[in-house]
């Protein structure tokens, strides 16, 4: 989050609420003060639950607010916290990041999606006729596009090829190299930062 938002926000203090079902004795091995018996907050930031029928163990955010106003929550399937190696860890700590930033600051994706008549996943380009990903990025994104006019039509951009972009985490965080969250609102974001 530091370097996303060029040095203007980190997360300070964490709580994390485990469910009192769970066993937290075989934890105390592991930590350097006993877990407190405390009620869990009201409503949780990001909820932890099973694997959501359309978003999968992915993390999303349910805005329910306007531009610039913070969201409801985060959710992500826990199989998504298990990751197998510090590739799978770094894909996930951005997958989280874009939607962080959604969920603080009332933004939106910077992307289309399929079979939406609002926000397709592609265009056709003006000048080369051609269909290109909709998004917020600092150069052309490469992947396989389709006619959004047609049943199915997703972007998908091919990982390896798109070394060429750093930005923006609301388009495309799954992108290794992307890493700051410009776009359309950097000054809105700048703003907020201002504001408190």
């Amino acid at each position: 989050m530091w370097s996303a938002t060029g040095g203007r926000a980190s997360i300070r203090q964490v709580t994390v609420a485990l469910p009192r079902v769970w066993r937290t004795d075989a934890l105390g091995c592991s930590l350097k003060n006993l877990l407190p018996a405390s009620s869990a907050p009201e409503e949780g930031h990001i909820r932890i639950t099973t694997s959501h029928p359309v978003f999968g163990d992915r993390p999303w955010t349910q805005q329910t607010q306007g531009c610039g106003r913070q969201g409801d929550f985060i959710q992500m399937g826990g199989d998504l916290l298990r990751a197998a190696s510090n590739d799978s860890y770094a894909h996930s700590a951005r997958l989280l990041l874009a939607e962080w930033a959604k969920f603080r600051w009332g933004v939106f994706d910077e992307r289309g999606h399929a079979n939406d008549p609002l926000y397709p996943p592609t265009f056709r380009d003006p000048n080369t006729h051609q269909f290109a990903a909709t998004s917020c990025s600092d150069g052309v994104v490469k992947g396989d596009t389709c006619d959004p006019s047609q049943p199915g039509c997703t972007f998908s951009p091919q990982p390896y090829s798109n070394n060429h972009l750093s930005s923006s985490l609301l388009s495309f965080p799954e992108l290794p190299t992307v890493s700051f969250i410009i776009g359309l609102y950097k000054e809105s974001l700048a703003k907020s930062f201002r504001a408190g």
